[in-house]
């Protein structure tokens, strides 16, 4: 079992993110990429997708997404 202070981990979640912002990002108003964080709210709140759909359209499995998201709570605390 991999340890989430794992430096490979979080390599791995980093650079998840980077691919889906880069494949995936919107225009934010100022006209520059979204980060993580407001592509994934925007993609929950603005285009009221689920978790499956939102994994669906990004081509990644539920698990990936369920760890991006997992990061993404542990880095807001």
């Amino acid at each position: 079992m991999i340890k989430r202070d794992d430096v490979y981990l979080n390599w791995w979640i980093d650079t998840s993110k980077m691919w889906i912002i880069r494949a995936h990002g919107e225009a934010n108003q100022e006209g520059g990429a979204m980060d993580f964080d407001s592509l994934l709210y925007f993609k929950l709140h603005k285009e009221d997708m689920d978790f499956r759909q939102i994994a669906e359209g990004w081509n990644i499995s539920l698990e990936v997404l369920a760890e991006l998201v997992a990061d993404h709570i542990r880095r807001l605390e």
